[in-house]
């Protein structure tokens, strides 16, 4: 297709899907998608065909008492030992709902790709570079949200599943040598979609009680003797095996999320205390007085998807709040200009942390948020807290201008600026899940302007 030709069949196409009803605009961006991009080049590291045409020897495996279609929040531990570290160890991972795969700490591996219950996806990595000699842990926290999952989500119930590609990477398939807890620590957040009033389909915000929390759970100092041995159910099944139609398994056939770190760049407002000048750069921190209450608003100056972080020292009874936006409203619950601020209010989704009073905590949400704005309320106890750093690891579809991209009409797609950038689009979902289904990781709030 000549550069004329699809710029033409660009503009068209964002015409039509400007005219299609709401009900057909998810179907409408599947079909586009399956013209313009390629389901090929998902992962780079060799998979064995049985493991896509047959049965698998990883059984699935689950908490064995938890409720297994509820909400819940789940780690997985497998320790290992190696005598010499290996040039490749591949493994291939899935889990329902989501995971989140660490080896000794560094996490590998988020997933799985969307799918349904008969094309449910799997990723493949190869972790050689994260093993040493001596004990190895591989760490997985795997969530369910039960009644409260996105839109988008296809689930069976609450399970995990991992197979070694060949001989050597056995030793570390899903069975009962595994371990499993129930992490107490979360609960959904709800309470900030009820107060917006409006359609969200993304799934709850968290709620993570430090006190409750098993600190350290993905390192292999920790002590796991209080898990218990992981239940199991059946072997992996690759597509057309079996008849039961449960998590029938297909290689990821869209590229990795890309990650890299971002900060935010302002502080636009601020009260209760004095914010340091280089704390969004990193390099200061501050300290929090006992029983203050304090509140943030922080400036991206850009759309951006991501998994922000916030580490923390002390702060025992504290509660911090962070709310995400891509604008702010004003009384009339309208955003209007993006960039102003006086005289308008955060009104978005939100997650809260709850310290436990420990050293170096950091707080992460179990799934990607989407901001230009952050705010954070903090309510602090009889400890002081001290906030150490907040930054976040940006993720998104690989998507990049090539020699030659189209300039498409203005409101479809903006090439040529950074990912995060591009208004109004939150790269994460739109691109890679809609050749199974649109999941769009923003509120379509009153007021939106795009």
């Amino acid at each position: 297709m000549g550069k004329l030709s699809c710029e033409f069949v660009l503009f068209v196409a964002f015409k039509i899907f400007q005219l299609t009803p709401p009900p057909m605009k998810n179907l409408f961006l599947l079909l586009i998608t399956l013209l313009f991009i390629p389901a090929s080049q998902a992962q780079n590291v060799p998979i064995n065909p049985k493991w896509i045409n047959g049965f698998w020897e990883a059984r699935w495996i689950i908490h064995p008492t938890a409720p297994a279609q509820e909400y819940g929040v789940y780690h997985f531990r497998k320790k290992f030992d190696l005598a010499t570290v290996p040039s490749t160890f591949i493994v291939h991972v899935s889990a329902d709902n989501r995971y989140r795969l660490l080896v000794n700490g560094k996490e590998v591996c988020l997933g799985p790709a969307r799918g349904d219950l008969r094309h449910w996806r799997f990723e493949s990595v190869d972790i050689a570079q994260h093993l040493h000699t001596g004990e190895n842990v591989l760490a997985a926290v795997v969530w369910n949200f039960g009644k409260h999952s996105p839109a988008a989500q296809t689930t069976q119930q609450t399970a995990f599943i991992l197979q070694g590609e060949g001989e050597a990477e056995k030793i570390v398939n899903t069975d009962v040598s595994w371990k499993v807890v129930l992490n107490e620590a979360y609960s959904p957040e709800l309470k900030s979609f009820w107060d917006l009033h409006t359609y969200i389909v993304v799934g709850p915000g968290d709620i993570v009680d430090g006190k409750k929390y098993p600190w350290g759970w993905e390192s292999s100092g920790y002590d796991d003797s209080g898990w218990v041995s992981a239940g199991q159910l059946s072997t992996g099944q690759g597509f057309g095996r079996g008849t039961d139609g449960n998590w029938l398994l297909m290689p990821r056939d869209i590229p990795m999320m890309e990650s890299f770190p971002v900060r935010l760049q302002q502080v636009r407002r601020s009260s209760g205390v004095d914010v340091p000048a280089n704390l969004l750069k990193g390099t200061a921190s501050l300290t929090i007085p006992a029983n203050t209450t304090v509140s943030m608003l922080l400036d991206q100056t850009y759309l951006v998807t991501g998994y922000p972080e916030f580490r923390v020292n002390g702060g025992a009874e504290a509660e911090i709040k962070v709310s995400y936006s891509e604008a702010l409203f004003d009384a009339n619950r309208q955003k209007g200009n993006r960039n102003e601020i006086e005289g308008k209010e955060m009104r978005g989704y939100a997650d809260r942390f709850m310290p436990d009073g420990g050293e170096n905590r950091v707080f992460r949400p179990l799934w990607l948020r989407t901001w230009r704005y952050m705010q954070l309320d903090i309510q602090t106890g009889d400890q002081p807290l001290v906030l150490k750093d907040i930054q976040a690891s940006y993720t998104g579809y690989p998507f990049e201008e090539k020699p030659g991209s189209p300039q498409t009409s203005p409101g479809f797609l903006t090439y040529g600026k950074p990912a995060g950038e591009r208004h109004g689009f939150a790269p994460e979902r739109p691109i890679t899940t809609v050749p199974t289904t649109n999941n769009f990781n923003m509120s379509a709030t009153p007021g939106s302007r795009r």
